[in-house]
């Protein structure tokens, strides 16, 4: 049985077990799709998902499966370039401006966490990466809510080039739960927290943090303790797919395993 290479060992080690995998796959295909939901995790906690995505990776390469490894790696990681759109239209008069003004600061705040990926606003339309959606009160669920995201990762492979499509869908309530208006602060918060997860970010219960609720007093500054875990994330998902890359091509036959004596 072949063994992995030293570097392939560290980053096993560094991913956390696979924990409730959403995943769909295919021979040309993978899917990770997931709908926001709280859970008492920590802010520099990577999304499950992504870390089971991440931990497949490791297992495919393992048993010599390069190309799936290469995809699922990839589906944990970042595109080069996310497009923003930001629609205020339920919102009206000056406080729609001051929306988009406070989402496009709270977004701009995540460009530090991975320079290597171009993050750009764009007009609102069906082929942003990542939309938007203001609402004036935002009920999900029978519950009133800050802020909300769906979001899906795909890897397609065509030939022997693979490309990850990230979509999400981001509403973000104009109203707190006690009926006024947000303030500037909480909008950001709510805002940078959702596109958190978009990067691969999980919930947590602390209203300090980013990933933590949006409480009265919220602020909304991404910490270097987000930053450097969306980082983390996004280096690990390049690391296994360049690992996957260099595996001998003899290596890439099914594994016979005994029993030991």
């Amino acid at each position: 049985m072949q063994q992995l290479s030293r570097s392939a060992v560290k980053i096993l080690v560094a991913i956390a077990a696979a924990i409730s995998l959403s995943t769909e796959s295919s021979a040309s295909t993978v899917v990770v799709m997931t709908r926001g939901v709280p859970s008492p995790y920590f802010a520099t906690t990577i999304a499950t998902a992504l870390q089971s995505s991440l931990s497949i990776a490791l297992v495919e390469m393992a048993y010599g499966d390069v190309t799936r490894a290469a995809r699922h790696a990839q589906a944990s990681g970042l595109p080069q370039k996310i497009t923003v759109a930001i629609d205020t239209s339920a919102i009206s008069g000056s406080r729609a401006t001051d929306l988009r003004k406070w989402s496009e600061e709270a977004v701009a705040e995540w460009q530090d966490a991975v320079p290597a990926v171009e993050i750009e606003f764009v007009p609102f339309s069906t082929n942003a990466t990542a939309h938007i959606r203001f609402e004036d009160r935002l009920v999900v669920d029978g519950r009133r809510v800050a802020g909300f995201i769906e979001w899906q990762r795909r890897v397609s492979t065509r030939g022997t080039k693979s490309e990850l499509d990230l979509r999400a869908q981001i509403r973000i309530s104009n109203r707190f739960s006690t009926g006024g208006l947000m303030t500037e602060s909480q909008i950001k918060k709510a805002v940078a927290h959702e596109f958190g997860h978009l990067l691969g970010l999980q919930d947590d219960n602390c209203s300090r943090s980013l990933m933590g609720p949006v409480g009265p007093s919220a602020s909304g500054t991404v910490g270097e303790q987000e930053k450097q875990a969306v980082a983390e994330l996004h280096a690990r998902s390049e690391q296994v797919a360049a690992a996957a890359s260099q595996v001998r091509p003899e290596s890439r036959r099914p594994r016979i395993f005994v029993f030991a004596k």
